[in-house]
């Protein structure tokens, strides 16, 4: 009988992440994708890796590798980029009539534009493109909010299912934990980010937005990266009693709390 899978892969992302979660059996494995660092980890690291899968597994020409969730944490361009990459390789091959690399079934992804729920984006985005030279603060963030957008347009056009299974926006509830099984014994846990943190997400965006009535100026400049890493999915996985948690850039104040309210704390307040 084959030995069942359960392991975690770290490629090279520089200063950001990508990972790749096996699953199933040695005979016949299934891959979940976590992030996928910045652009540059595309052709250093992933798709050199991808591609001694497919040689592994016996994959032919023509074929596909397929890869049954893709985990978009948030928008960092530390997290982010490299999956935008990827699928711009993609489309370039699809155009050019080539085979694709892979195939992503499912995708977990919270747009920008979805968390705060407001067009401004749009202004601020512009406001910030049209500026001479720097700042800081804002144009980093605006740029990972159109990746976001890019990413979101090119996994639909891939038929990629977005967020499926969720009201539009992968969250936990305030008080629970959301379980979702993936075949093969393996189920990932959301604790995170849970609905009032999308809400207070919101709320920073909203107040920043309207503050000297500048059309998105003061709210895309003031946005840091903290408020990216509030809204990071986070997940527990487990297979035969195993487990990881996988938790993009979340603090561990939020994480410990999805933890409760999905009940996985001990008494004393502890897990292993």
């Amino acid at each position: 009988r084959s030995p069942m899978l359960f392991t975690l892969e770290a490629l090279d992302a520089s200063e950001g992440e990508c990972l790749l979660l096996a699953y199933g059996t040695a005979a016949e494995p299934r891959l979940i994708a976590f992030d996928e660092g910045p652009a540059r980890t595309c052709d250093q690291a992933l798709i050199p890796r991808l591609l001694q899968l497919r040689t592994r597994l016996g994959i032919e020409e023509g074929e596909v590798l397929p890869i049954e969730l893709w985990v978009v944490t948030h928008v960092d361009e530390d997290h982010i980029d490299g999956v935008v990459s990827l699928f711009e390789r993609m489309r370039t091959a699809r155009t050019d009539g080539e085979p694709q690399l892979v195939k992503v079934k499912e995708m977990w992804h919270n747009g920008f534009d979805d968390l705060i729920g407001t067009d401004e984006v749009t202004s601020a985005i512009k406001y910030l493109n049209a500026l001479p030279g720097t700042l800081p603060s804002g144009r980093g963030m605006v740029a990972s909010i159109a990746q976001g957008r890019a990413l979101l347009d090119a996994a639909r056009l891939f038929g990629v299912e977005v967020n499926s299974g969720f009201e539009k926006l992968v969250a936990r509830p305030d008080d629970a934990g959301v379980v979702v099984p993936f075949g093969a014994g393996l189920t990932l846990t959301v604790i995170g980010p849970a609905r009032k943190e999308l809400g207070l997400y919101q709320k920073k965006w909203n107040a920043d937005l309207t503050d000297g009535k500048k059309e998105g100026r003061v709210a895309s400049a003031r946005l840091d990266k903290n408020a990216f890493n509030l809204a990071s999915i986070a997940v527990l996985a487990e297979v035969g009693g195993r487990t990881m948690l996988l938790t993009g850039d979340a603090g561990g104040a939020p994480l410990l709390e999805g933890l409760e309210a999905a009940g996985r704390l001990s008494a004393d307040g502890r897990m292993k």
